[in-house]
């Protein structure tokens, strides 16, 4: 077996791998709208876009020759550089995805495939330029300009295009039905009938063009009858919802919608875009063998003129193996719920704990800008009618647990993507499906009024970055072809080893950082239910528990720093500022519960004591994170580490600390008694003392000159935190008594 061979079947099976990051990526097309609205199970939901994604595999392949011929000119490259841009191609795709997953931003494949292709193309036509003497303009030999360029005017044409739909649709939809719709059955029923009639004419349009089953004359008649179509299936898909509601009143008609538009998406999604990710592999064994057929002698003489034209015989095999891949991706990869919960937080009809996104200036330039208009028309509108547009956007109904938005929201969403891809497609226009459906959805949410004057600033945002990690996959990916195959063309098959090694390691980190940002956001949901639901008794015992957490953290903490400082080790103030992140969470996160509650329950009293704590605790995490940056930007400098005398201050010190936390720990486990907490009150004067004597001491030194003055300045602030701490820890104290009878 040649070493050709063995390079073409790694490159087969990290198209495996390339489909369970790709789907993780692309999922959010097809499951967002029934994930945000919470209309069915989960599982039903995998079951639905399950079936899509298989039968679309039936109707793939339109994108295999744009991995064959889209990007570069083949017939340029011989067989051995068009292997090394394929292995190239691969090995980026899947790093630049997976980083993507992992952030939780949605990205779009096909772009991240055809700038590859480009970039590792163009690597290499330079290469061949600079060995051939020739000049630059040589280089439209090797690449094909017009595809990059059409790739960047369909992405400046969808964004705003797919925006405004999604929120002319959304806010024509909610003035029709408001959001209590339930008993509109008739109009909900048309509405859902027109749904259907357009996702059908998506699944035509997107899927069936490519379904080699189906002859020409079958589709020529199915296009010359399509109104007729469409008009009989709308009446007959609204006369069915009006019988089955009618038989049970229960039934939510839009989960027709949203379900079947799910499948339809997902069917799509297979048959435009599975080849995104086995493309270059299946493009590659094609190569080897029209090189193993052709009898030459050297695979570095033998151009790929006939890659253009070759057919595969094994194509619908491979497509149908991929398909059952792509299935059981979207049961078993986590990652798509990073980006799953992107979307749909951008889109939540209310306030969540925490937002994903920082505030940016561009956000707040366009909201800035926004607000001056709507100031604007409300001058030119009359009172009265602006009266009756709010009436309709006022939510009365109460949304379904977990869910960010309602069941109308979800079916336009559905529809109003579905159609757009549609046209596109229509039109030959090269939209990438995960622009259309992710701008679709923030359109309707805007449109919906989702975006209240406290969210629209993060959100906004939150579109913001995503869209410019879109610009960003199409440079990242075009330099990282270019660089990897630059890299191959020198190692050959030592670099194939080691990026297969890079490539593995990658994926282990990721998959460590997956499973801290799954973390976070499950205690953050588990938080926002316990905050919505608990009774005075269990919201006391939550309360409990988030100290005692903090607690433990803080002496987790106090220990790296204690490693740390002594032992000068970089690597323990590191531990411990990756521990504080996850305190400054939670403790951020718990301050949002506790305001949650007290507008949720407002009858339990106690308010003020709630808001005392959560407030205690947020100073008392903001301060240890002071003491963690300030040390590590020191140690991280290389700067000079503390005196002996200094040193031996901070032992006294975190000695006393440690003595304070367990006493405060069995205060608040084994329940209040005046005993522990005059204990505990005694050593937190204790600490007070030491504290101001140590301040004494070290001015001291300073008179004769003992410490540096950088040293002696970050030794004077940590010494101010933990004076901070202290009487921060005094009042949480109190605020234990005071809630004694409570307990």
């Amino acid at each position: 077996m040649d070493l050709y061979l063995i390079a073409v079947i790694v490159l087969l099976i990290i198209a495996a791998l390339d489909i369970t990051v790709g789907v993780a990526n692309d999922a959010v097309n097809f499951l967002a709208p029934g994930y945000g609205s919470r209309l069915t199970s989960f599982k039903v939901l995998l079951w639905s876009a399950s079936l899509g994604v298989f039968i679309g595999a039936l109707f793939s392949g339109g994108m295999i020759d744009v991995a064959r011929s889209g990007a570069f000119h083949p017939e340029a490259f011989t067989f051995h550089e068009i292997l090394l841009i394929y292995f190239a191609v691969v090995i980026s795709d899947i790093i630049l995805l997976d980083l993507f997953n992992t952030a939780g931003l949605p990205t779009s494949t096909t772009v991240s495939l055809i700038s590859e292709l480009v970039g590792a193309g163009f690597a290499m036509g330079l290469i061949k330029i600079y060995t051939a003497g020739d000049s630059f303009n040589a280089i439209v030999q090797y690449v094909n300009e017009g595809r990059i360029l059409g790739m960047f005017t369909a992405i400046l044409v969808s964004v705003p295009l797919a925006f405004g739909v999604g929120w002319f649709i959304q806010y024509i939809s909610r003035l029709i039905f408001t959001f209590v719709y339930d008993k509109k059955i008739i109009i909900g029923a048309l509405f859902s009938g027109i749904s259907v009639a357009f996702i059908s004419y998506f699944i035509f349009v997107k899927g069936l063009k490519n379904a080699f089953f189906l002859t020409s004359d079958v589709k020529t008649w199915v296009l010359d009858h399509l109104w007729i179509l469409g008009i009989g299936m709308i009446l007959l898909v609204a006369f069915m919802l009006v019988v089955v509601r009618w038989l049970n009143p229960k039934f939510n008609i839009y989960k027709v919608v949203v379900l079947y538009g799910t499948f339809a998406v997902a069917m799509a999604f297979a048959g435009n875009d599975l080849v995104n990710f086995i493309g270059p592999s299946v493009a590659s064994i094609e190569s080897y063998l029209l090189f193993s057929s052709s009898g030459a002698s050297s695979p570095h003489e033998y151009f790929m003129s006939d890659l253009v034209h070759v057919k595969n015989p094994y194509l619908p095999f491979i497509l149908l193996g991929s398909g059952l891949i792509m299935m059981l991706a979207l049961w078993f990869n986590r990652k798509l719920l990073n980006v799953l919960e992107t979307s749909t937080q951008l889109s939540n009809q209310s306030e969540v704990l925490i937002e994903k996104f920082e505030a940016n200036d561009l956000a707040r330039a366009v909201i800035r800008f926004f607000v001056f208009i709507q100031k604007f028309l409300n001058k030119l509108i009359p009172k009265s009618f602006q009266r009756w547009i709010d009436s309709r956007f006022e939510q009365k109904a109460t949304l379904p647990p977990n869910a960010s938005f309602d069941a109308i929201r979800a079916a336009v969403v559905t529809m109003g993507g579905s159609s757009l891809i549609a046209l596109g497609t229509s039109l030959k226009l090269p939209l990438s499906t995960t622009y259309v459906t992710f701008l679709v959805a923030m359109g309707a949410a805007l449109g919906d009024r989702a975006w209240n004057q406290d969210t629209a600033i993060y959100r906004v945002s939150g579109v913001f970055y995503v869209i410019g990690g879109w610009f960003l996959t199409a440079f990242f990916a075009f330099l990282l072809g270019g660089i990897v195959v630059l890299f191959l063309y020198f190692t050959t098959w030592i670099g194939m080893l080691l990026f297969l090694a890079f490539l593995i390691y990658i994926l282990i980190k990721t998959k460590k950082v997956h499973e801290e940002i799954s973390g976070i956001q499950k205690e953050s949901n588990e938080l926002f239910q316990k905050s919505l639901s608990a009774d005075a008794k269990e919201f006391l015992d939550l309360v409990r528990s988030h100290i005692s957490s903090l607690i433990y953290a803080t002496q987790e903490i106090l220990k790296d720093i204690e490693d740390g400082i002594l032992n000068e080790k970089l690597k323990s103030i590191k531990e411990a500022r990756k521990k504080f992140k996850v305190l400054d969470n939670r403790s951020s996160l718990f301050i949002n519960a506790v305001s949650l509650h007290i507008s949720e329950k407002p009858e339990l009293g106690k308010e003020e004591k709630f808001m005392k704590v959560a407030n205690i605790q947020r100073e008392i995490a903001v301060s240890l994170g002071f003491v963690v940056q300030a040390l590590y930007k020191h140690f991280n400098n290389q700067h000079k580490n503390f005196s002996e005398q200094q040193l031996e201050d901070i032992k006294e010190i975190s000695s006393k600390y440690y003595q304070i936390l367990d006493s405060f720990e069995k205060l608040i486990t084994e329940g209040f008694s005046y005993s522990q907490f005059e204990l505990l009150s005694q050593q937190l004067d204790e600490m007070k003392l030491l504290l101001s004597e140590v301040r004494r001491r070290h001015l001291e030194r300073l008179k004769k000159k003992d410490v540096g003055t950088r040293t002696n300045l970050l030794f004077f602030n940590n010494l101010s935190e933990f004076e901070n701490q202290q009487r921060l820890f005094e009042e949480l104290v109190k605020c234990q008594k005071e809630m004694y009878p409570y307990l």
